[in-house]
């Protein structure tokens, strides 16, 4: 039997409307986003992609269910519905929008960007016209597949690369006749009063966004000899005689790594966080210089000398004000080191094979969080919620088997089980130590925090072992006992 499905996808999927919408994507996406960027550039990719795609989805799923006579409405039926049901929910529900980037960014290894915006729901009346040409659209079943297959990967790679333009922020800033003008890729903004508040304005009329680092030097348009050196995360430099000389006039905050991962998770939706300045102007009338300051905004700086940062639509200055909330997974691990130090040291009195079976479970389980998912590294709302659920949930696992253990070993030596808990106590701040002091950059990146924590971790329970050496009670099984 002929799978009528899969041939009626492929010819639908080498349908010139089909085609014409892949270049129209292909257009849209390397072109007009880049050079003539507005709301419709964003909608426009949209339409395009959700007229063609549901025939590429039909195409894998007509080659996955087994032709029958309803095969070709079953496969019509779950392409659109997933299709606009995914593109919806993707767009409308953060934690769905989160969701579908971290698994797609994992699977592919890379950066994916998709836009949350409600608004692009309105690109689902490309559905209806994807369905009414499925309906009309005649097949011949001597029809070769070949065709299909190509327009197949054409389609699914434009699927990959069809995305926005990143979002820098705050890139340019330029002088209008009345007002300065603030630039993003997705926007434009517009200040009367030197740079202290903005409102949205339209990007029509004006020229395309410039390559942000292409100009560092910013020029006082009514006294030249006044210059701005631009240094990208370092600082902006003042010149008053020309350029002659230079001094530094404000120095920016140097970012460690910590700060860094804290900064993705803000503007976790924006993409790419840089550091400015990018780019500069001085504004004639109040004598203000601006400058722009990617995802965080501006900064102001009043003739007085005094600096100002400045918000504008979305973007706003980042202060990394909470490391302990960086390392809410990370505290998790340190409890549950400290429990597993205590279940290792009671495990010692306990003669029976299974200790080393579920004592090895529970230390390959903590290993595997700490090294391979570590909380405070992960970035994206799915990947730090899924790491730090993680963690709790050993951190359970391991004070249940902790408890069992001790009430166990309890039974024999009490004074024992006070010397471990000790140690396992001890152990807690000690592990988590070079994590705060990685969120403070007195570490500078997570590793060598990683690495001085094991070590640190490993001393105590080399001291634990030594301190119960000469108490240790011994608890055989009862099929020991009987031997």
């Amino acid at each position: 039997m002929p799978n009528k499905a899969f041939l009626r996808t492929a010819s639908l999927l080498c349908h010139p409307l089909s085609v014409a919408a892949m270049l129209l994507l292909l257009f849209n996406d390397h072109w007009l986003r880049w050079y003539a960027p507005s709301w419709w550039t964003g909608k426009l990719g949209d339409f395009a992609w959700l007229f063609f795609a549901p025939f590429a989805v039909a195409m894998i799923l007509a080659l996955l269910i087994p032709p029958s006579p309803r095969q070709e409405q079953i496969v019509q039926v779950l392409a659109f519905g997933l299709t606009g049901g995914i593109f919806a929910l993707a767009k409308a529900v953060p934690l769905v929008h989160a969701w579908i980037i971290q698994i797609a960014e994992t699977i592919l290894g890379l950066p994916i960007g998709l836009r949350r915006d409600p608004t692009d729901l309105i690109a689902l009346a490309s559905l209806g016209a994807g369905w009414w040409l499925w309906e009309h659209h005649a097949i011949l079943l001597r029809a070769s597949a070949a065709p299909g297959l190509i327009a197949l990967v054409l389609a699914a790679t434009l699927t990959l690369a069809n995305g926005p333009a990143p979002d820098y922020g705050i890139t340019s800033v330029e002088l209008s006749s009345d007002a300065a003008i603030a630039r993003a890729s997705y926007g434009a903004w517009r200040s009367t009063d030197g740079g202290l508040t903005w409102a949205e304005t339209s990007a029509q009329g004006l020229s395309p966004l410039r390559d942000f680092g292409s100009s560092n030097i910013v020029t006082d348009t009514l006294n030249s000899n006044i210059q701005y050196r631009l240094k990208q995360k370092v600082s902006i430099e003042r010149s008053d005689d020309g350029g002659k000389t230079w001094r530094v006039d404000y120095a920016l905050p140097s970012l460690g790594e910590a700060a860094r991962v804290s900064a993705d998770r803000s503007y976790r939706n924006t993409y790419v966080f840089i550091q400015g300045p990018l780019d500069g102007i001085v504004e004639p009338r109040t004598g203000n210089a601006i400058f722009a300051m990617a995802l965080e905004g501006v900064l102001v700086r009043r003739p007085s000398g005094e600096y100002a940062w400045v918000t504008v639509g979305p973007y706003h200055h980042f202060v990394f004000d909470n490391p302990i909330g960086l390392l809410s997974g990370e505290i998790a691990l340190a409890v549950s080191f400290g429990l597993l130090v205590l279940a290792t040291l009671a495990t010692r009195s306990i003669k029976h094979w299974s200790k080393y079976l579920v004592l090895g479970i529970a230390w390959l389980v903590w290993l595997g969080d700490t090294v391979f998912f570590p909380p405070g590294r992960s970035s994206g709302v799915y990947g730090v919620g899924l790491a730090g659920l993680a963690a709790v949930a050993i951190c359970g696992f391991v004070a249940i088997l902790s408890a069992i253990l001790i009430l166990i070993v309890a039974r024999r030596s009490l004074k024992y089980v006070r010397r471990a808990l000790i140690v396992a106590l001890s152990a807690v701040p000690l592990y988590f130590a070079p994590y705060y002091l990685w969120t403070l950059n007195l570490i500078p990146n997570y590793n060598a925090a990683l690495v001085i924590a094991f070590a640190l971790g490993a001393v105590m329970l080399m001291v634990g072992w030594w301190v119960t050496r000469e108490i240790t009670p011994v608890i055989k099984s009862e099929k020991a006992k009987t031997l």
